[in-house]
């Protein structure tokens, strides 16, 4: 704002020079003035010029602040004092060289800054008794722009105390990079960002949020996220700390900003913002009533076939059967879910579905999804939980993945063996590579990705009855080189002399190093 003069001297020698039409170039400015001004007045760090001037020029700035806070009805903080030092010595400067243009129209007024043209009228007259010049009819502009800006930054809020706003985005650094361009624009810290790397898991995301509202202590919260896909942390905070929770989602930079300055200067509760975002299309949820009386629905849905989806449904049922209270697992059809009516048409009235699991995404934003990637990679227990119950405090998540975890690789597994096994009981094979497997990795302090694991009772399962078949393990050259732990190469065979003396056989030390590769790879 200290340039205004310079800046529209040169924009409009620089339209003229470039053959815009007038009313073209009058568009143009004011676009460009709207930039400068319409988002608050932000050079705080402007001292006063570093030329020296004469006391009878000071004296009359001084006059001239004085008479401009009289029209405003208070007292100017220091930094736009400082602002209207340096217009006025660059005003005086650009007259006497005579760089000014002669260019007005009241289309350059910003609509919202025009009732400010009486009290813009008295400045300028006040300018020109004072420093006995004739304003050019550029200073009507500046002075309507100014006096509003004034009043609207006197009217800003400091950070509300009855609410918090968090914006949590998908990304390492776009909430941070969001909230910081907004808050620097508002000149105060109205938003707390929350940055979602790829590998952060949701759990991960929600014990952040969970984190920030402890220290917070807040009545209420407004919580924005960029896409649906985090759109049921609304309900869970609602159910964890007993606040209301005004949810916005699919947020943009530019809807961000506008919110935010909505209740800066015009909103002061729930109500009064529900009625602002309303008017622009911003999507929204009030989240203040607990859903007790609604039955969850989880959703599996694959394009491959419904088969695949009836297995997913039985691993679900057998590793998180504790979880499953209330909640129905139904399998449907992919084009039943790709739209908000098809699914409403395979709902009952109080059943609210809480995530879908299957093989695409369908086109439903506010509904959590987990791909069959995700769901069979080692966060896969873990999104699940999440779906079922997503406010369950730290200690009882972890407790649950601990016992669910296993269940689920079991389950997993199993449905793998089977298509393998021939000879031997894949239940009772597997149990006991299970048991096995536990024993090793409590002895040598292991803890192997979900990955690993499957490997691992895969191959020994596999292994065992082909032993069993062939009466022969396997047989191949050691490399002497190879580094391996022989503490941990004893754990392996200790582990496995109920199973040599259950099935009679014996594995071979090549059997051992590749389950020791195996486990340390």
């Amino acid at each position: 704002m200290i340039f205004f003069i310079p800046y529209i001297t040169q924009e409009y020698v620089n339209l003229r020079n470039s053959h815009v039409s007038p009313q073209e170039t009058l568009s143009i400015l004011k676009k460009k003035l709207r930039n400068i001004f319409d988002y608050g007045i932000n050079q705080k760090n402007s001292g006063h010029s570093q030329y020296l001037h004469s006391e009878q020029l000071e004296k009359r700035i001084s006059s001239l602040t004085e008479y401009i806070e009289e029209i405003l009805g208070f007292v100017l903080q220091d930094h736009l004092k400082s602002l209207l030092h340096k217009h006025f010595l660059t005003l005086l400067a650009y007259i006497q060289k005579g760089l000014i243009p002669n260019l007005y129209s009241s289309n350059l007024i910003l609509d919202h800054c025009k009732d400010e043209y009486e009290n813009a009228v008295l400045v300028c007259k006040r300018i020109e008794a004072i420093f006995y010049i004739q304003c050019p009819s550029t200073e009507i502009v500046y002075w309507c722009l100014f006096l509003k800006e004034c009043r609207l930054n006197r009217l800003k809020k400091s950070a509300p105390d009855n609410y918090k706003v968090i914006f949590i985005a998908h990304g390492d650094t776009t909430a941070t990079s969001m909230a910081n361009y907004v808050n620097r624009i508002l000149e105060y810290q109205l938003i707390t960002p929350i940055n979602m790397p790829f590998e952060q898991s949701v759990h991960d995301t929600l014990a952040i949020l969970i984190e920030k509202i402890k220290q917070y202590e807040c009545q209420q919260l407004i919580l924005i996220v960029d896409t649906g896909s985090l759109v049921h942390f609304g309900n869970v905070i609602h159910q964890l700390f007993n606040i209301n929770v005004l949810l916005l989602h699919n947020i943009t930079l530019s809807a961000l900003l506008d919110f935010s300055l909505d209740i800066t200067y015009a909103a002061k509760d729930f109500a009064e913002i529900i009625n602002l975002i309303q008017d622009k299309n911003i999507d929204y949820k009030l989240c203040d009533q607990v859903d007790e009386d609604h039955e969850q629905v989880l959703m599996i849905s694959c394009i491959t076939g419904m088969g695949t989806a009836v297995k997913i449904k039985n691993v679900i049922e057998e590793s998180f059967k504790e979880l499953l209270i209330n909640t129905r697992i139904l399998i449907v059809d992919y084009n039943d879910i790709r739209s908000p009516e098809r699914l409403r048409n395979i709902l009952n009235t109080q059943e609210r579905v809480v995530g879908i699991i299957g093989t695409f995404q369908p086109e439903l934003p506010d509904i959590p999804f987990i791909s069959l990637e995700e769901l069979f990679s080692e966060q896969g227990p873990e999104l699940v939980i999440s779906l079922l119950k997503p406010h369950m405090s730290e200690n009882e998540r972890r407790l649950i993945i601990e016992k669910s975890t296993m269940k689920f690789i079991g389950a997993l597994t199993l449905e793998s063996i089977i298509n393998q096994i021939s000879v031997l009981n894949p239940q009772r094979i597997l149990r006991e590579m299970e048991d096995l497997y536990q024993y090793i990795c409590q002895k040598l302090d292991l803890h192997p990705s979900k990955q690993v694991t499957l490997r691992f009772l895969i191959h020994c399962c596999c292994m065992v009855e082909r032993i069993v078949i062939s009466r022969k393990p396997l047989q191949m050259a050691i490399d002497n080189q190879t580094i391996h732990s022989n503490y941990a190469i004893s754990v392996i065979k200790e582990a496995f002399l109920p199973i040599e003396k259950s099935y009679t056989i014996r594995l071979s030390d090549a059997e051992f190093l590749y389950i020791y590769e195996l486990l340390y790879s």
